[in-house]
This record gives structure tokens, sequence and C-alpha cells, in this order.
């Protein structure tokens, strides 16, 4: 079971200026995860950064210390981009987590020494990424965070780059931040489900 965890998880911090909508959750709520069963969450989008810092770095501790594994985000860009993998029926399964959501950007990007997220907006690192994962693995998904919200039609970012990532290697794409349904194609024989929308959300 795999969520898109679109909040900070922090007692602290400050809302960041000139964000709309603003997600955090108590630290303990993460228990709420463990009583579903999520076995992985995923980190890059564009509300984990909604309370600064602190609140992004007590995140990744309170993931760590529920030990719920995590992906898309971390303390720098190794941490960010690095896969996840299950070994289910002899099978080695990577999952790899990036975004590309905010139109006015305000998460920052993970770097070599500094914390966020892991984005595409640029496709050759996700591209880069997906190559060097698929030489040590069965399947590889590949979680975007992507497209316009609320909006049922696709972006042609989403039609091109899909296309460049299922080259690379990638056996499935799945699709969050719409908040709605966007479709699925196959190309190449293998799926790519562009907006899954919401399975809990606010409203």
């Amino acid at each position: 079971m795999v969520a898109n965890s679109e909040f900070t998880v922090s007692n602290r911090g400050e809302k960041i200026p000139g964000k709309y909508y603003t997600f955090r959750a108590n630290p303990k709520r993460l228990s709420i995860y463990k009583e579903m069963g999520v076995d992985l969450v995923t980190l890059a989008n564009n509300h984990v950064y909604d309370f600064g810092n602190d609140a992004f770095y007590d995140m990744l501790d309170s993931f760590n210390e529920y030990g719920i594994p995590y992906i898309g985000a971390g303390k720098n860009i190794d941490e960010a981009k690095k896969p996840y993998y299950f070994i289910l029926n002899g099978y080695k399964i990577a999952f790899i987590n990036a975004t590309r959501a905010e139109k006015i950007i305000l998460t920052p990007e993970a770097t070599k020494d500094e914390g966020g997220v892991f984005r595409c907006y640029d496709p050759s690192a996700l591209v880069n990424l997906i190559k060097e994962t698929k030489k040590e693995s069965d399947f590889v998904i590949t979680l975007i965070h992507w497209g316009k919200e609320d909006s049922h039609y696709l972006e042609d970012v989403q039609k091109e780059t899909a296309k460049l990532y299922i080259d690379a290697g990638t056996d499935v794409i799945i699709g969050t931040h719409a908040h709605v349904l966007q479709g699925i194609e196959f190309y190449n024989n293998k799926p790519i489900v562009y907006n899954l929308g919401d399975s809990i959300f606010n409203n």
C-alpha cells in the first residue's frame, strides 16, 4: 500500500508565504498510517514544505521513528531520489517518486547538501534514475506528482515525458496531484495512469 502523503508532519513551523493551501499533521497521527497498513509514502509533492524547513526535517524524522519508508524527498538529493524496493514472489520491484506539480515553485529541490524534493521539470534526471534503477530491478514503478489540479485534461508535458520514462525502462507510471481522474494510456504495453484522483482528502 503506497500513500501520496500531501502534508508536512510537525508541531513546529510557520506557513510559507504565498501558499493558499497549507497542510500539517501532528506527528502522533502517523500511527493512523500504521493502522491502515501503509507500506510506503511518496513525498515528492507541493505540500511537504508547507511549514518550512524545521517542519520538513521533523517530518522525515517522524517517518523514520514510525518505521514508515518514504521516497521522493530527503535530507539531500541522494536520499530524495533513492528507490525503495519490495521483493514479491521472487521479483524485485522498485518504486521511485518525483514532482513537477508547482506552477510557482515554493518547495525546495534537494541538493547535495540541502533537503528537499526530487524534481522532474527537466526530465533528464528522472530518465537517468529510471535507467539506473532498471538495471537492478525486475519492475520499476514511477510515481509522479504532476498535472493541472481539478482538471481532467492532460498537459502536453505529461504525455510527452511519460513516453520518455517508459522508453527509459519504467514499467508503470502513476500520477498524482490533479485530485481528479485523468485517464490511462498504454504505451509499448506499459500503463500510464495519468492521475488517480483522491482516496482520502479534506473535501
